[in-house]
């Protein structure tokens, strides 16, 4: 995606209410292209409770990008169609171009619109304000579902060094609308900083929306969606309650079903913090490069999947509920568990 979006974000129905991503491997990519057209945006990556999430984030859009993920794809639409429907909203999936046959699957599915990959950054702006606009015709202006309860956020101008919260936000952390930038962050617990700052640097280096999942005094767990406006270099925050949506799925890997690095770190994080031994081992799979090219992504992503069950198996069977085990990226896999040594997770 290349072209530049020409269209107005004045244009687009809705532009008050937020537009809700799910892309499996792409939800940055796609969430700042939205972004950088005026759209507040959502952006998920694992498919577990879409369906709640929509619903909690208010929006009359959802984006599902089933782009070399056409199962999972299909069933995070399944899952949204009658929560979109019912909230008279559109349902716009992306699809690669070898799958396209597969589009009727996704239409029984409830799927309203597609847009087909290869695309460029114009074509997925317009496809958005179709969808919008099919929203509108659906349910109209005045009839759309209302966004769940008061919105939670705020703004950041670095400029001025000025920051603005929500009144609900405000309420909620019992602030002044207008607090310091270390007022705020103070509200941050010290395990979850070390994510705000990757998240906080990623817009620095020129990512233009992101997320970071953090505990919020008053909220529980939840997800904070950052926007770098590249005009103004405000920094925009919309907070995603996440609700009764499992708060381990949302760090769990898209993949295998375990927890990523981030979820690890965090886990590894708090038990030392609270002075429990901790060991740990690292897995790697041998020669995997080879199976991604000899036998395409599927099947690579096939073993993986395959891998993590025999390790986490494996793990349990040694040290049952103790053990954790997340796949850092790649072939690589961390088992750990509290109270053992390396030598019994190694025998494991």
């Amino acid at each position: 995606m290349t072209d530049a979006a020409s269209a107005p974000a004045a244009a687009m129905t809705g532009r008050d209410r937020p537009l809700f991503l799910l892309s499996f491997r792409q939800r940055d990519e796609l969430a700042g292209l939205a972004a950088r057209a005026g759209w507040r945006v959502v952006a998920a990556r694992r498919g577990e409770g879409a369906d709640r999430r929509f619903l909690a984030s208010g929006a009359a859009v959802a984006v599902v990008d089933a782009r070399g993920s056409v199962a999972d794809g299909l069933a995070a639409v399944r899952a949204l169609a009658g929560q979109v429907s019912a909230a008279g909203g559109a349902l716009l999936v992306l699809v690669s171009r070898g799958d396209a046959g597969r589009l009727g699957e996704f239409y029984d599915a409830g799927a309203t619109q597609f847009l087909a990959s290869p695309m460029r950054e114009v074509e997925f702006v317009q496809a958005l304000r179709f969808a919008a606009r099919h929203a509108r015709r659906v349910a109209g202006d005045a009839g759309a579902a209302p966004m769940a309860g008061e919105p939670l956020g705020w703004r950041y101008d670095p400029a001025l060094r000025s920051l603005q919260l929500t009144p609900a936000l405000a309420a909620m952390l019992d602030l002044a609308p207008a607090p310091s930038l270390r007022a705020l962050l103070t509200r941050v617990e010290a395990r979850d900083r070390g994510a705000m700052r990757a998240a906080l640097a990623r817009l620095r280096d020129g990512i233009q929306a992101t997320a970071f999942a953090h505990d919020l005094p008053g909220a529980g767990r939840v997800v904070e969606h950052l926007q770098r406006d590249a005009r103004t270099g405000r920094i925009h925050a919309l907070i995603e309650r996440l609700g009764e949506v499992d708060a381990g799925a949302v760090v769990r890997d898209v993949l295998t079903g375990v927890r990523d690095e981030a979820g690890m770190r965090r886990w590894i994080a708090r038990r030392l913090d609270d002075g429990v031994t901790v060991a740990v081992v690292l897995v790697t799979l041998g020669r995997f490069d080879m199976v991604n090219t000899s036998y395409g992504r599927d099947a690579g992503d096939a073993v993986l999947r395959a891998a993590s069950t025999r390790i986490g198996e494996a793990a349990r069977a040694a040290l049952g509920r103790r053990a954790v085990v997340a796949r850092m990226g790649g072939a690589e896999f961390l088992v750990a568990a509290e109270g053992a040594d390396a030598t019994q997770l190694a025998a494991a």
